[in-house]
C-alpha cells in the first residue's frame, strides 16, 4: 500500500495515500477568532469551505514553518452519519512517499490522551513512522472544528 510521509517537528507521518484527496501548496487561510488550538483556519476548495488543521500546533506546540515544503493534506474521511467530508491537514516535508505493506504497522503499547489520532508505527532506513488515523483526529480530537466542514465532499 502506498502512503504519504510528512513530517511535525522531529516525527515522521503517514497517511494511506488513498485517503489523501490532493495535496496543496500552503494557502492564505482564512482565521476563525477564537479557534481552538490546532484550527489554523478555512479556505474555499471549489465552491465548499474546508478547515485546515495544524498537525504540526496539535502534536509538537508550534506552528507550520512557512516553507516550501510546507503543505495542506486535503484528505476524505466519513463522519460519524457516514456523509464523506473533506478536510485540510497542515504540515511540513510533504515531500515523500513510501510503500508499505500495512501488516508491516504494529501498535507500540505506547498512548496519550492527547494524540490518539496517532496509530500503529513502521520502520524504514530513515526512522519510525506513525501512522496518522484520521477519524480519531477529526472526530474526537477535533469535533469542536467540524461545524466547518463542507456537508459532501465536492466533484
Amino acid at each position: 500500500m502506498l502512503y504519504l510521509v510528512f513530517e511535525v517537528g522531529e516525527n515522521r507521518l503517514a497517511l494511506p495515500a488513498a485517503r489523501v484527496a490532493e495535496v496543496l501548496p500552503s494557502l492564505r487561510l482564512e482565521s476563525v477568532p477564537r479557534a481552538p488550538v490546532g484550527m489554523a483556519g478555512f479556505f474555499n476548495y471549489r465552491g465548499a469551505f474546508v478547515p485546515v488543521i495544524d498537525l504540526c500546533q496539535l502534536i509538537s506546540g508550534k506552528p507550520a514553518g512557512k516553507h516550501l515544503s510546507t503543505r495542506i493534506i486535503l484528505i476524505k474521511f466519513s463522519d460519524c452519519n457516514g456523509i464523506s467530508r473533506l478536510a485540510g491537514l497542515l504540515a511540513e516535508q510533504v515531500t515523500n512517499t513510501v510503500r508499505k505493506d500495512p501488516a508491516a504497522f504494529s501498535e507500540t503499547g505506547v498512548t496519550t490522551g492527547e494524540t490518539p489520532f496517532l496509530g500503529p508505527v513502521a520502520t524504514d532506513g530513515k526512522g519510525v513512522i506513525h501512522l496518522i488515523i484520521p477519524e480519531k483526529l477529526l472526530l474526537e480530537r477535533a469535533a469542536d472544528m467540524l461545524a466547518f466542514l463542507p456537508e459532501e465532499v465536492p466533484a
